[in-house]
């Protein structure tokens, strides 16, 4: 009986063991496929604009490697009022021109 019970725990010792060692073998081979899948990894970051006089966009490439930097978007459009306000300073300005060529006839 003692010999039965010997080989049994070591039976039991060496499965437990083999065990161990596949799944140190499978977590390895997940970490390695985890590694490549983020050193191969790339991210675009795309910003945009929309519905102003001029759509504007931005988009950026990101990678592993890339080297921590800050996006930034800067647009300048016109502004309707502004152009609005130019456009009626013109036309005065054109209306007082004439008047004054229309005094001097």
């Amino acid at each position: 009986a003692s010999a039965t019970q010997t080989t049994g725990g070591s039976t039991a010792t060496m499965e437990a063991s083999q065990r161990a060692r596949l799944q140190a073998a499978n977590y390895r081979y997940a970490a390695q496929e985890w590694r490549d899948l983020a050193r191969d990894s790339q991210v675009v970051i795309g910003l945009s604009t929309p519905g102003a006089l001029t759509d504007a966009a931005r988009a950026w490439l990101v990678t592993v490697a890339s080297p921590p930097q800050m996006l930034d978007v800067r647009v300048e459009t016109l502004s309707a009022a502004r152009v609005l306000a130019a456009a009626a300073v013109a036309l005065g300005g054109l209306l007082a021109l004439a008047a004054v060529l229309w005094r001097l006839l």
